[in-house]
């Protein structure tokens, strides 16, 4: 039987989706699927046992109350072709009854095993930086903020959590990071010889900082501040922007955070926590660890390049995008900066604006994820700059298009700027009704 899960967010990724169902179909006892990406926001789920499949759509509807949210932004799923290929549901039926064998079926001995996979470790410190490549192409971590906290990591049901011990002689309370595991991209694990856990976000992590503990209320850190959220533990906690000052230039665009263990030995035990369907799976891949930080040079860099004259013909709606990819965290702005120096002769002699922009925001989709994935040749200078130039092409054949925004009136693009805990983040240009706020 098919689920059809259509209204997902666009900024999504397969992944990120597919990690996502994965729990809630474990919720029902559904171990093997088959996941596939239709058009526009819509994913078909093929289950070979069609019971299991109707009470995961009977758990997931209006009546019962609970919801689907990804996001902040409600899934419907409804249910699709019954009429399958026979080889597939058979082969689904024979992969969820061997994957059933060595999960037990009651919520008892779930939770059981649950508690046996659940693990927690030790750290000895913590860094926030990007994948990088050296000049020979190997893969780094440049790190550009990092912690000499200790503390622990703990991989929870549906979230990772850091929690920094506090450095009382620097004025620092604990802090915690929270990170759903559909915000994980791809988690890395080091060598024995280099223990270290190295998780590449799509945004930035929750942030808190611990406002009453024993501890705290020993040291002086109690408050009594607004705006404090009192877990079951009985701690009081805020939201908070960074870990210090120094975390707050990079916090929105690094998102990429290694914690190195306390003990070597420990890596197997990261290994054994690929039997959890719930947490993502690691991939083995030794990398050097750099210190690079320059951070706050090139994004006042690249500011100083966007909003100065020696690139006149570049509209604001360019100039809006190339910020984007920097801002976002798609590319260091070291890297936009080069790009954009590299585009500007080509695109300001073949191309129009409008050409430009929907090619910007094409290779922002498209642009792969630096990692022990990637080569390094995939997010060099040429290989970006190309691909801009093809994309630009693309968009400048289709003639036929006729701007909304041109045709009628009351249509207009709007550039938006979504403030968060931890920075601003850009998006558009989308279009929109114009209205008493929005005036051309």
């Amino acid at each position: 039987m098919e689920i059809i899960a259509r209204n997902l967010p666009a900024s999504v990724t397969r992944n990120q989706v597919e990690q996502f169902f994965r729990e809630r179909l474990a919720e029902v006892l559904i171990y093997a699927y088959h996941f596939k990406k239709l058009k526009g926001r819509t994913y078909v789920i093929t289950v070979g046992n069609g019971q299991k499949a109707q009470n995961f759509l009977e758990r997931y509807n209006a009546k019962n109350g609970l919801q689907l949210l990804l996001d902040g932004q409600r899934i419907h799923c409804v249910p699709g072709d019954e009429n399958l290929d026979q080889f597939l549901v058979k082969s689904l039926v024979e992969e969820d009854h061997e994957k059933s064998a060595t999960v037990s079926q009651t919520p008892q001995s779930r939770d059981k095993r649950y508690q046996a996979i659940r693990r927690k470790f030790n750290i000895e410190s913590l860094s926030c930086g990007r994948w990088a490549y050296d000049d020979y192409g190997d893969l780094l971590f440049a790190t550009q903020f990092k912690e000499f906290r200790k503390g622990t990591m703990l991989f929870g049901s549906r979230s990772l959590i850091i929690d920094l011990e506090p450095y009382y002689r620097k004025g620092l309370p604990t802090h915690r990071l929270e990170i759903p595991y559909t915000n994980i991209e791809s988690f890395t694990r080091g060598p024995a010889t280099n223990p270290t856990a190295t998780f590449s976000l799509l945004a930035p992590p929750r942030l808190f900082e611990e406002l009453q503990s024993p501890e705290n209320d020993k040291r002086g850190f109690n408050s009594k501040e607004q705006g404090t959220k009192a877990p079951k533990n009985g701690f009081k906690r805020k939201r908070i922007m960074a870990l210090r000052s120094e975390h707050i230039p990079v916090v929105s665009s690094c998102l990429c955070y290694r914690v190195k263990l306390q003990q070597w030995a420990e890596v197997w035990a990261l290994v054994d926590l690929q039997e959890s369907i719930e947490i993502p799976k690691s991939i083995s891949r030794d990398s050097l660890e750099v210190m690079k930080l320059d951070y706050l040079a090139q994004v006042n860099a690249l500011n100083s390049l966007l909003a100065g004259p020696e690139y006149p013909r570049f509209s604001f709606e360019v100039k809006f995008q190339f910020q984007r990819l920097a801002q976002n965290g798609y590319l260091s702005p070291g890297e936009v900066a080069e790009l954009f120096q590299h585009t500007y002769p080509v695109s300001i002699r073949r191309f129009k604006d409008t050409a430009l922009i929907a090619a910007l925001r094409k290779l922002s989709v498209e642009l792969p994820f630096p990692g022990p994935q990637t080569q390094a040749s995939a997010l060099s200078v040429e290989t970006l700059s190309g691909l801009l130039t093809l994309f630009q092409e693309q968009a400048s054949k289709d003639s036929a298009y006729v701007d909304p925004a041109d045709q009628y009136e009351h249509m207009a693009w709007v550039h938006r700027a979504t403030v968060t805990p931890t920075g601003i983040v850009l998006k558009g240009p989308e279009l929109q009704v114009v209205n008493r706020v929005l005036r051309r």
